[in-house]
């Protein structure tokens, strides 16, 4: 691949790590949105089933993240080792990486253990 090429690829992956976080953010907040409006309390069977879709969905949106995150940086490899520059873009786009995987992880456990947290404990003012 040319050196344009991988410009090209490194910003189709970024592109997707955004959609991933976007779709990520937005579920959380329907989520949220969902639970706090609701009126009567959730049975425990429900709320088993909506942990065990949310850990489903959690799962496949860090796996997504991690691997285009993967690819970023095997993109960023590819540009040093095509370019003639050893200061190049990549090399400024390698300052920029959006997240390492320690911190996607964390996000991930962090928000999602928040989540589950107000999913078992609301108790709707009405109830």
């Amino acid at each position: 691949m040319t050196y344009s090429n991988l410009v090209g690829l490194y910003v189709d992956l970024d592109n997707k790590t955004d959609f991933y976080w976007n779709f990520y953010v937005a579920a959380a907040l329907a989520l949220v949105g969902w639970i706090l409006a609701r009126e009567s309390t959730l049975q425990r069977p429900v709320k088993t089933g909506l942990t065990l879709g949310l850990a489903f969905f959690w799962l496949m949106n860090y796996t997504a993240l991690a691997g285009t995150y993967d690819l970023m940086e095997a993109c960023l490899n590819e540009m040093q080792l095509a370019s003639d520059r050893p200061a190049g873009l990549h090399a400024q786009l390698r300052e920029h990486v959006p997240l390492g995987r320690s911190l996607l992880v964390m996000i991930h456990l962090v928000v999602d253990a928040l989540l589950v947290a107000l999913l078992w404990r609301h108790k709707p003012a009405s109830a």
